[in-house]
């Protein structure tokens, strides 16, 4: 049998600045299934890239889609508290953006989350879209 070593391709993704008077918050989530564990956080920066707060949060075993959940409506009510607009929401699961904007149908475990998430969405001028790592 011959040694085969695997190709890796890489793509270099960095952070897009957001318009003045813009903040950009990136979210992500992390599941450990052996451990059924599964954590939350986000980056909050300015134009600059200046960080204005961070936050991570453990949670309950979720699935990857109801986490991501998780951390964009904890996110989104940290703007809503906090009384923050112009924001734009960056996540890596094209499948919740979809979700947000009502491109796809919203899963029955997520309904009031979505529901939540889509009015402050719209009460605070506040833009969801995709990144990719």
């Amino acid at each position: 049998m011959e040694d085969h070593m695997p190709t890796i391709i890489g793509k270099a993704i960095w952070w897009g600045r957001p318009p003045d008077g813009w903040i950009k918050i990136n979210i992500d989530e992390s599941i450990n299934k052996t451990m059924k564990t599964a954590g939350i956080g986000s980056v909050v920066r300015n134009r600059n890239g200046e960080l204005i707060t961070a936050f991570a949060k453990a949670l309950q075993f979720y699935t990857n889609n109801q986490s991501e959940v998780q951390a964009a409506l904890h996110a989104l009510q940290w703007c809503k508290n906090n009384n923050i607009h112009n924001v734009i929401l960056e996540m890596d699961s094209l499948m919740v953006v979809n979700i947000i904007k009502d491109i796809y149908n919203t899963p029955w475990e997520l309904v009031d989350d979505i529901r939540s998430m889509r009015h402050i969405i719209h009460s605070q001028s506040i833009t969801v879209q995709h990144c990719y790592i």
